[in-house]
C-alpha cells in the first residue's frame, strides 16, 4: 500500500470518529444544561482512568486502558446509544454493535484495523485487568454526573436502585475501592428519594398564599424556560407567565384556585394553577362545569418523587367535590415528559389544536403554555 493510500484510510477513520460527537447519551452534563455526547463521555473516562489508576485492584497498562476508554463507544456511530436501563434495547445491542465494528474499524489499514478492533473486543470481553478497570470508569463516570445533578436522570427515567446496583456491580472486578464509593453515593441518593419506589410525599397540599409568591415565581421561571426551549417563537426566555402583583389577585380569586405542595421543611416544591370554567347550555351542548389545569409544576430538583401525582390527585378530588364534570389541560407538542405523566394519570386526548404558521419572522411573542410539571 502506498503511503498516501494508508494515510487516506487513516484520515477517513479520523473523520468518521467525529460523528461520535453527535451521539447523545441519556446522562446530562453537570448543571443539567444538556445531555453529554459519546465523545465527551469517552474523553472523561480516559482522564478518570489516568487519575484513578491507583485504585485498580491490580496494576494496569494505563495507556491501553485509556485507549479502551476512548474507543469503547465508537460503534455507537452506527448502533446508537443503548441506555443502561433499556432492557428491550439490550436484546439487540450486541448484534448492532458487532455490525458497526465491522464497518467502522474496516475503514483502517489492515494492521491498525486489527489492533484497534482488538482493543475494542478486549473491552467487550472484560477479562483483562485493563478492560475491567475501563468498565469501572464506564460505570463510575455517568454515576458521578448523575449524582452531581441531584439524581435527576434516575428520577426522570424512574430507575430503581436495584437496577443501578446491578449495573454498578460490574465496577467491583476493576476497583473494589471505587465500588465502595459507588455504594456511598447510592445510599445518599436513596436517602434523598431519587430512586423509583422511594418517593417522598409532600408534607401538605394547601391553597397558595401571599407568602408563597417569591417561591412560585421561581417555579414559574422553570416552566417558562422549558416552554421557550420548545417554542422560542412563542415564549420569551427570562420571563414568567405572571407578575408578582398578578399572583396575589389570582390566589384570592375563588374561580382561579392555586394549590401548592409544601415539603417538611416548609418549602414549596410544586404548584397547580386551576380555573373553574362553566359551559352554559347551548342548542347542541348541555351545561357543564370544568376544572381546567392552567399550569402544574414541580421543582426540577424534586421531580419524579411523587409530588406531581400528589398534586394531581388532590386537584382531582377538589374538582369532584365541586361537582365538576371533568378536568382538562393543554400539553405542548414536544413535551413528552408531561404528556406521558398525564397519560399515566389516566387522562385521554379530548381534542387536538393545530396551526399553520404564516409569519416566520416572529419576534418571539405569543401565548403562554399550561402543561409543565
Amino acid at each position: 500500500m502506498k503511503t498516501n493510500d494508508r494515510m487516506t484510510k487513516q484520515i477517513e477513520f479520523i473523520l468518521e470518529l467525529d460523528k461520535e460527537k453527535n451521539i447523545f447519551r441519556q446522562t446530562h452534563l453537570t448543571g443539567y444544561r444538556r445531555r453529554e455526547n459519546d465523545a465527551e463521555h469517552a474523553w472523561h473516562m480516559a482522564v478518570m482512568a489516568y487519575l484513578l489508576q491507583e485504585y485498580a485492584n491490580e496494576e494496569i497498562d494505563i495507556a491501553r486502558t485509556m485507549m479502551m476508554c476512548l474507543l469503547h463507544d465508537v460503534v455507537e456511530i452506527d448502533a446508537g446509544d443503548t441506555y443502561a436501563y433499556d432492557e428491550e434495547g439490550k436484546k439487540t445491542q450486541a448484534a448492532r454493535e458487532e455490525k458497526a465494528a465491522d464497518r467502522i474499524f474496516g475503514l483502517l489499514p489492515e494492521d491498525q484495523q486489527q489492533t484497534l478492533r482488538g482493543i475494542w473486543e478486549e473491552f467487550e470481553a472484560a477479562e483483562t485487568m485493563e478492560a475491567k478497570f475501563a468498565h469501572t470508569m464506564d460505570n463510575f463516570q455517568p454515576l458521578l454526573l448523575n449524582d452531581a445533578n441531584g439524581g435527576r436522570d434516575w428520577i426522570r427515567h424512574q430507575v430503581e436502585r436495584s437496577k443501578v446496583e446491578e449495573r454498578q456491580a460490574g465496577s467491583r472486578p476493576g476497583s473494589q475501592q471505587i465500588y465502595q464509593k459507588t455504594e456511598e453515593i447510592l445510599d445518599a441518593n436513596e436517602e434523598a428519594g431519587h430512586f423509583a419506589g422511594h418517593a417522598k410525599e409532600p408534607a401538605c397540599i394547601r391553597r397558595a398564599e401571599k407568602r408563597d409568591i417569591p417561591r412560585v415565581m421561581e417555579l414559574l421561571s422553570q416552566v417558562l424556560e422549558i416552554h421557550a426551549a420548545l417554542r422560542p417563537d412563542l415564549f420569551l426566555t427570562g420571563t414568567t407567565k405572571y407578575l408578582p402583583e398578578e399572583l396575589e389577585a389570582i390566589f384570592l380569586d375563588p374561580s382561579t384556585p392555586v394549590f401548592v405542595a409544601e415539603n417538611r421543611d416548609g418549602q414549596v416544591d410544586g404548584y397547580c394553577f386551576c380555573m373553574m370554567q362553566n359551559q352554559p347550555r347551548k342548542t347542541n351542548m348541555p351545561p357543564l362545569k370544568t376544572l381546567y389545569i392552567d399550569d402544574l409544576c414541580v421543582d426540577e430538583k424534586a421531580r419524579g418523587t411523587g409530588i406531581a401525582k400528589a398534586l394531581y390527585d388532590y386537584v382531582l378530588a377538589y374538582a369532584d367535590a365541586q361537582a365538576c364534570y371533568d378536568v382538562t389541560l393543554n400539553v405542548w407538542k414536544g413535551n413528552k415528559q408531561a404528556y406521558q405523566f398525564y397519560e399515566k394519570m389516566g387522562m385521554k386526548v379530548k381534542k387536538t389544536q393545530m396551526e399553520t404558521i404564516l409569519r416566520h419572522d416572529s419576534d418571539g411573542q405569543g401565548s403562554e403554555g399550561h402543561d409543565k410539571r
